[in-house]
């Protein structure tokens, strides 16, 4: 495999003012059942009552593909082929919708319901669980923790604390997070042992150590990275608070890092491994391993070093090419395609006996894989 090892910056960067805030247009999905007295409801109005839209842009939503149904043989039936806003939805019918982040607060009975329907899909996302851990597929548009704009967070008692306790006394604890928009594998431990070791051992960054844990993510980028395979590394600073912090590159040399540093903008090495899994002219399917755990560290290298950036990623990227527009209903709404398809936990069990998980791929990636004729792996 090529190596890229990046190392034509020696000095540390100047301190630079804080840039002012820039919206960054991004997306969540939500999922919400059919109840029964809304049975028989076209999907153009259902959409337009439950997350109080305008009827013309709900209808716009529907012809743009932002709309799924599922859950029963009637949704599969009319979704067989294109769905259509006059379609009837029945009782019991999940409607997917996607929607942009940070709209006004929802109704409280349809935020009841879509708090219900995303414990279910946090519940049915389960990929493993024994008697220290349990890791869930997370959904997007879930936050791992609360903040300011959040609505819905995986920390959130009303969420986990049902569903996760199983015969436990507390609900699981965060040991592990993604991004609100990365789908995934997520870590959850089950006792204060299993917590204090799982989070020891994503601390560690040296990849051959034993404990070590690994990630494998799986990203749809616009573009072709020029080389099939490498290491990125460089350095990542930050600039400015969540949520309009912004993070950027510097290259740097193999020891120089500021790990120990209370600077906010502490230089802080970063390494990424990649190989190119599928590719066709406008897009590429392509694997990520990364060995350091920075903040946005996948994006940033996808989109300033490889010159590649995520599809869907407004922040270091523009999301979606106007030339590919049609090809996702609407530029503003694309999701990002940012997946942590496997967790690896080198010895879990015993010296030699490693744990392994991985998590299918969510529907919104499916489809674009489909629609630009690539396989996923």
């Amino acid at each position: 495999m090529n190596r890229i090892i990046i190392r034509t910056f020696a000095t540390r960067p100047k301190p630079a003012a804080r840039p002012a805030p820039i919206p960054t247009p991004s997306t969540i999905i939500r999922k919400v059942s059919v109840e029964d007295e809304l049975h028989n409801s076209t999907v153009e109005d259902f959409v337009a009552k439950t997350f109080s839209l305008r009827k013309s842009f709900a209808r716009l939503k529907v012809l743009n593909k932002e709309v799924s149904v599922s859950g029963s043989a009637h949704a599969n039936h009319i979704s067989r082929g294109a769905l259509k806003p006059n379609s009837l939805l029945n009782a019991g019918d999940v409607v997917e919708v996607i929607l942009p982040a940070g709209k006004k607060a929802l109704d409280p009975v349809v935020k009841k319901q879509m708090k219900k329907d995303l414990t279910l899909d946090i519940l049915n996302g389960i990929l493993y669980k024994d008697q220290h851990i349990i890791v869930v597929n997370k959904p997007g548009g879930l936050a791992v923790q609360g903040g300011s704009k959040v609505q819905f967070n995986l920390a959130d008692a009303n969420i986990v604390s049902p569903g996760l306790k199983f015969n436990n006394a507390d609900p699981p604890k965060l040991v592990h997070r993604l991004d609100k928009d990365t789908t995934g594998c997520l870590i959850l431990a089950r006792t204060k042992e299993s917590a204090a070791r799982v989070s020891e051992l994503f601390s560690r960054e040296d990849n051959s150590s034993s404990g070590r844990i690994l990630k494998r993510y799986q990203a749809l980028l616009l573009g072709t990275p020029a080389e099939r395979s490498g290491t990125v590394t460089t350095g990542i600073v930050q600039y400015g608070e969540a949520p309009a912090e912004k993070l950027t590159k510097y290259f740097i040399e193999t020891d120089e890092s500021d790990e120990s540093s209370d600077n906010e903008m502490a230089i802080k090495k970063a390494v990424t491994s990649y190989r190119v899994l599928h590719s066709q002219k406008h897009v590429s399917l392509v694997e990520f391993t990364p060995m350091t755990g920075r903040k946005h560290q996948l994006r940033l290298h996808s989109a300033q070093v490889l010159k590649a950036p995520v599809v869907g990623d407004y922040k270091y990227g523009e999301g979606v090419p106007k030339h590919l527009r049609s090809a996702f209903g609407s530029i503003k709404t694309v999701p990002i395609h940012l997946h942590l398809r496997e967790i690896c936990i080198k010895d879990w069990y015993g010296p030699g006996k490693d744990f392994r998980v991985e998590a299918p791929l969510p529907s919104h990636m499916t489809r674009t894989l489909k629609a630009f004729n690539l396989e996923s792996e």
